[in-house]
């Protein structure tokens, strides 16, 4: 009798406290930004904070911020998924992100809530499936995640990638202002920009990995939308629906191109080139209409 209290009061405090989830995520402070961590044993909850610069964005919360928050949200559900209770690396290799529409959302929202849950088991293969809603402090949904990740445990994550112990650093936060565009110039073809990125130091991508420095996605990210604001007749961007394709990392020694194509009035062809010009990140953006 007295183990199956003793089992159903520690089945109570995991559906109350998830904070240990974030121990099982190789992602730390300060790429790592969500707060209040809980889950049932289904989901995972948590809330977060505006931190990052807008630029020239109009929504309440950048495009690579919101990609951040919600990839490390994902990334939560799927170490409750895993039966292996260890740190694991989760890299997620494609995604779809939906935005409600702005016109339909109350104003302003500095806090943000995060539910997050694992649609399937993790594969043979090492994938996962994930889902995740960013909801305003008002109840609203601001965004909607549908997104596959890379499962590594970190001795095949180091056989992959290395290892190099990080530089922890005093900024408060290195991603505030995480863009780096330099060389600015139109496509030969006149379609779109192309920027290469600027040098980062280890310190500016901390957390992202202490074990292993990689510059992460919404970084990229967060550099490709700066291209956006080349163009004139673009004020105050606002996302409607943004889909991606990742084939491998970044280091932070690379200075990858960076190219944005216009298809039509309010979408775009964004990509990440190595330097032989072959994409290794590529997505699809959409924008709302003003």
């Amino acid at each position: 009798m007295d183990i199956e209290v003793e089992e159903k009061k520690t089945t109570e405090l995991k559906r109350k406290c998830g904070r240990y989830l974030t121990h099982l995520i190789a992602e730390t402070s300060p790429y790592l930004s969500l707060e209040n961590v809980v889950t049932d044993g289904e989901q995972v909850f948590a809330t977060c904070r505006r931190e990052q610069y807008r630029y020239g964005e109009s929504g309440t919360y950048s495009i690579s911020e919101v990609t951040r928050v919600m990839a490390l949200q994902g990334a939560l559900a799927a170490a409750l998924k895993n039966p292996a209770i260890r740190k694991h690396y989760y890299l997620a290799s494609k995604g779809n992100f939906s935005w409600s529409n702005t016109s339909n959302l109350l104003p302003h929202s500095d806090e943000f809530l995060l539910i997050s849950r694992a649609v399937d088991e993790i594969s043979r293969s090492g994938t996962v499936n994930v889902e995740v809603e960013l909801m305003t402090c008002h109840g609203q949904l601001y965004t909607r995640l549908k997104c596959r990740y890379y499962v590594l445990d970190e001795d095949n994550f180091f056989k992959a990638y290395g290892k190099l112990q990080s530089h922890r650093t005093n900024i408060k936060n290195p991603y505030q202002d995480p863009r780096r565009l330099e060389n600015i110039a139109p496509l030969k073809d006149q379609s779109g920009f192309e920027a290469t990125l600027g040098e980062y130091k280890e310190y500016e991508v901390t957390g992202h990995f202490d074990t292993r420095p990689l510059i992460p996605i919404s970084i990229l990210g967060s550099n490709l939308i700066g291209l956006l604001e080349e163009y004139e007749d673009l004020q105050g961007i606002q996302a409607k629906d943004l889909k991606f394709w990742c084939t491998r990392t970044c280091e932070i020694s690379e200075k990858p191109t960076l190219t944005c194509r216009r298809t039509n009035k309010t979408d775009f062809d964004l990509a990440v080139l190595d330097k032989e010009r072959k994409p290794f990140l590529k997505a699809k953006l959409s924008l709302q209409s003003n």
